[in-house]
């Protein structure tokens, strides 16, 4: 999936460079018009092919999600959790989460009852951070879609 990332990258003239960042910064987007936009890539992200993944679909996310208007616009990757997201954060890890771990193969496994959070930490190839996330806007997207309003106070339990 790394190399599928890369072709989408480079299919829509996305700049991707690898840098020394001082922690706690693991990956940039950079936008601005009239510029190529760089999606910046810690190094230290190619200890862990999951934690690679998972970032570097999230950046690619900004790049899919963001309005570009006529500002520049730069988004961190931090190793700190952030728990409050600005919207296009929430938005750019929503469309990493999905392109990772599609709403087909999750629903698959699923049924298949696969419950072990490190076999599908494995399966998907992401790590911890994005796969509570993906689990979390499935269950939340999942309960729209297949409960009545008013059955709505009834947890879905899943895992």
């Amino acid at each position: 999936m790394p190399f599928q990332m890369m072709r989408l990258a480079h299919e829509h003239g996305i700049q991707i460079r690898y840098w020394n960042f001082k922690p706690p910064i693991e990956a940039i987007y950079y936008y601005s018009p009239g510029v190529t936009p760089t999606i910046g890539l810690s190094k230290n992200l190619l200890k862990s092919r999951p934690h690679f993944r998972s970032v570097f679909a999230e950046e690619l996310g900004h790049h899919f999600t963001t309005k570009k208007q006529n500002l520049t616009q730069t988004y961190f990757h931090t190793t700190h959790s952030i728990y409050e997201f600005s919207y296009e954060e929430y938005q750019a890890r929503q469309w990493g989460a999905k392109f990772l771990i599609p709403d087909n193969e999750l629903r698959s496994v699923i049924r298949q009852r696969v419950y072990d959070f490190k076999e599908l930490m494995d399966m998907f190839c992401v790590d911890e951070e994005l796969l509570s996330f993906r689990l979390d806007l499935y269950h939340r997207e999942y309960e729209a879609i297949a409960k009545p309003p008013i059955m709505r106070w009834r947890q879905l339990s899943l895992f």
